[in-house]
């Protein structure tokens, strides 16, 4: 979640945004869209890591960067891989199989096929079984 501050210059840059603009900008995502397209008839899912750096403590996400820009930034430089999802519309599921020397959870990220969603599921439901994580209750650390 992140902060009140950034949220608000969002709303503020999102007013300024043309209705040319708009459409080049949705133009861009289905171009990103097709690009990504051709990965998937050769691979049924591809992987990465769900972040790209350790887990954060609660709150730090709350934290204003100083607007909707420095968000972005901060947020990619944390999350880079699943804005990949966000903007093509494929579906991804960030599944616990890891942990750190903390017992602090770490995700892979699972993108897949554009409307895959079942195989997917049915991803899960094998790793789940192969690696439970339902007990994995690691100590949670607040700012």
């Amino acid at each position: 979640m992140q902060s009140i501050t950034a949220l608000a210059d969002e709303i503020r840059a999102g007013r300024r945004v043309t209705a040319v603009e708009l459409v080049q900008a949705v133009d861009l995502m289905h171009l990103a869209s097709r690009a990504i397209a051709p990965f998937f008839e050769r691979y049924d899912v591809w992987l990465t890591p769900t972040l790209a750096q350790p887990p954060l403590p609660l709150g730090l996400l709350n934290k204003s960067y100083g607007g909707a820009r420095e968000w972005w930034r901060f947020d990619l430089s944390f999350n880079p891989w699943n804005a990949i999802a966000n903007l093509t519309g494929n579906p991804a599921m960030s599944v616990p199989l890891a942990s750190d020397k903390g017992a602090l959870p770490i995700g892979l990220l699972f993108t897949g096929r554009y409307g895959d969603e079942a195989g997917l599921f049915q991803l899960a439901a094998q790793l789940e079984r192969a690696f439970p994580w339902a007990d994995r209750n690691p100590a949670v650390t607040a700012l």
